[in-house]
């Protein structure tokens, strides 16, 4: 089940391309989360989902050592309105991925610290049917600080938030939370 887990994770990985994000670019990891998360368990045992989340990056990470995109590798995003720092160097791209929503709708947060323009984030919800849902998609301009999205009927899904940095010579800062 790791092996399968591990594929998976290296087969996003490798998906990330420089053109226009979609929500598929990151099915193959949440599905893989899908298969060991229950909704109980997030609202149980928070830690454990957080652990198994660790193990299958950590697995990554090893595997990865020699090559430049292994700091890629989605992070986990708690439902719990703590901020998370980010930096996302010129035309690469950071995913976040939620436990799965132990509710009816989430707020997700991001702030473009510098102002800087070029980013563009897409939020999509995962369900176990496999089904994906682009819920927003949002190209910073540099005039806006903050953008909020409120994600509305999203209960025992998992979300991704992707950020790609479309900028060749500028580095961009952010902060995220969920809540």
């Amino acid at each position: 089940m790791q092996k399968a887990l591990f594929v998976t994770i290296i087969i996003l990985v490798f998906s990330v391309t420089t053109s226009a994000q979609e929500c598929n670019e990151g099915l193959d990891m949440v599905n893989s989360l899908l298969e060991k998360a229950t909704l109980e368990q997030v609202l149980t045992n928070p830690d454990a989902v957080m652990d198994e989340f660790n193990t299958l990056k950590g697995s990554l990470s090893n595997s990865l050592t020699s090559l430049s995109f292994k700091s890629d590798a989605p992070k986990l995003l708690f439902i719990n309105g703590k901020q998370k720092r980010g930096t996302i160097k010129s035309l690469k791209k950071r995913v976040y991925i939620t436990s799965l929503v132990p509710k009816e709708s989430i707020t997700i947060t991001i702030q473009n610290t510098q102002h800087r323009a070029g980013a563009e984030v897409v939020i999509c919800a995962h369900d176990k049917t496999g089904a994906t849902q682009n819920m927003h998609q949002f190209h910073f301009t540099g005039e806006e600080s903050d953008q909020t999205f409120v994600l509305e009927a999203v209960k025992g899904k998992i979300i991704s938030i992707a950020i790609k940095n479309k900028e060749a010579s500028e580095k961009f800062e952010f902060q995220i939370a969920a809540f």
